[in-house]
């Protein structure tokens, strides 16, 4: 940890890590193991929070949490960085960083290309949306490369099928999501199935999202974006 961060810090039990934002309280959150042409790699998360003039995390409603996303390689003795990228990332909610089970390594791209996928969600007025994070690794350093949404709905606001205000309709709908092993992009489309129903009109449809180079982003289109 101290390779990434500062020393350990016995009060907070955490590893204390400085960047132009402040200090940070950094703990492994998940590790996964991957053998690739023989070749063995750890996949590490570390998450934590941001530090207040008083020395312990900042825990509010606007706090965002902190990651850190890293792979390392196995030698006879030692560990070398196969991919690193910013180790404080602004994720998560109300001061920390996403729970382990928000974290999910998967292919996302051609020639055995793992990232990480984050599950997020948000609730106020009623209404919950929900979405996932997606961080690559291009050139040895990992980047964002978008938000997906995967559903929205007003539950807090209906009961029988009609919100409680003026009696309208409700909406509940969500994506099923897959990457697509095809392409010959960086990372590979995604495709989003989409159920449920809004405004009580029921739909399924599907949508497909691809990498865009330039922007080095996925090119969610504006309409899926507004919803969340």
């Amino acid at each position: 940890m101290e390779e990434f961060y500062g020393p350990y810090d016995r009060k907070n039990k955490c590893w204390i890590g400085q960047s132009k934002d402040g200090r940070h309280c950094m703990r492994p959150i998940k590790m996964e193991f991957v053998t690739e042409n023989s070749r063995k790699l750890r996949y590490l998360v570390f998450g934590g929070s941001t530090l207040g003039d008083d020395g312990l995390p900042m825990q509010c409603h606007a706090c965002v949490g902190r990651v850190g996303f890293v792979s390392l390689a196995e030698g006879y003795e030692t560990f070398s960085i196969v991919a690193k990228g910013d180790l404080y990332e602004t994720l998560g909610g109300w001061g920390d960083a996403p729970a382990e089970e928000s974290f999910e390594l998967r292919e996302i791209g051609p020639n055995s290309n793992l990232g990480w996928t984050i599950s997020g969600a948000y609730s106020g007025m009623g209404v919950t949306s929900t979405w996932f994070d997606i961080y690559g690794i291009s050139a040895g350093t990992f980047y964002h490369l978008g938000l997906i949404p995967t559903g929205s709905n007003d539950d807090g606001n209906c009961e029988n099928g009609k919100i409680f205000v003026d009696g309208g309709p409700c909406t509940h709908y969500s994506y099923e999501h897959r990457f697509l092993s095809q392409g010959n992009a960086s990372f590979y489309p995604i495709l989003l199935d989409e159920f449920g129903h809004k405004l009580g009109v029921p739909i399924n449809a599907t949508h497909r999202i691809e990498f865009d180079k330039t922007t080095f982003r996925y090119a969610v289109p504006d309409a899926l974006q507004n919803e969340n």
